[in-house]
């Protein structure tokens, strides 16, 4: 029997070792950021960040997710590697199936697996508000002490940070509340069907509630799911949430839009416990 050359041996050992690329896929102010904290606490797990931030052809995408994937087989043997995808980037129409068709091509290919992190409803609506005035009101809010700097536009690394942002109450248009709320449900609603609508090798689901109440256990389930070893994360260590316990603590007019929410879906969102 012809043996076979060690080079080969090799190289199919370290093919069954290689782990398939992943991908954060969610919606902006669902606590991606901290999320990604978490998974880079493990030590066989790499993960970028919005990577096709501002790509928008095809062949921009197709560069960029190319150089991933040529950056991921560098020394990752029993490493996990992945990046955030956010809906619309590089041409990914999400919402309405209207993309090119790129982003979910290459995911196919690689076989690549979903880790789909859900945020919805007044608290993330409310985070949304919150981060809107914190970007358009960045100079008055530095120079009055409710900023320290300028990465206190997008989160924190303090507890300090935490109190100056939830001290930052929003008013909401209680005439559109209801409204504002739905669209976004919808638009919700659509990007889980751009999951399904192609084969990728594994799809696991996240909320961030669940993500909130128990990191710990919620970050053991996202290590297995991605084949690298238990490791117990430090949640105290990773960027700070900046939202408050319910939503009601964040809204400056919450009577207001506690009765425009009276009667629908969203009735008793304000008070939602880690929404």
């Amino acid at each position: 029997m012809r043996a076979i050359p060690a080079f080969a041996v090799l190289a199919s050992v370290a093919l069954a070792a290689a782990l398939p690329p992943f991908v954060v896929l969610s919606k902006a102010r669902s606590g991606t950021t901290w999320f990604l904290e978490l998974l880079r606490q493990h030590p066989q797990v790499r993960v970028e960040g919005e990577i096709l931030f501002g790509a928008s052809t095809s062949a921009e995408a197709t560069a960029r997710l190319e150089a991933f994937g040529r950056e991921k087989r560098r020394g990752a043997a029993h490493v996990a590697v992945g990046f955030k995808l956010l809906d619309g980037q590089g041409g990914e129409a999400l919402r309405d199936g209207a993309g090119n068709g790129t982003v979910a091509a290459w995911l196919e290919r690689r076989r690549a697996k979903l880790l789909v992190l859900e945020r919805e409803g007044l608290a993330r609506l409310v985070s949304m508000r919150k981060h809107e005035a914190a970007v358009r009101d960045f100079d008055a809010l530095l120079a009055a002490g409710a900023l320290h700097s300028k990465n206190e536009k997008y989160k924190c690394f303090s507890a300090d940070c935490v109190d100056r942002a939830r001290a930052r109450a929003v008013t909401l248009d209680a005439s559109r509340v209801v409204r504002d709320l739905d669209r976004e449900y919808d638009a919700w609603t659509q990007l889980l069907a751009w999951v399904r609508r192609y084969t990728f090798a594994d799809v696991q689901y996240h909320a961030y509630r669940d993500l909130s109440r128990d990191p710990k256990c919620e970050m053991t389930r996202v290590f297995s799911f991605l084949g690298v070893p238990r490791f117990r994360v430090a949640a105290n260590e990773s960027t700070l949430k900046m939202g408050a316990a319910t939503p009601r603590l964040d809204v400056a007019n919450a009577a207001d839009v506690e009765a425009a929410l009276a009667g629908t879906r969203w009735d008793g969102e304000l008070d939602r416990r880690f929404a």
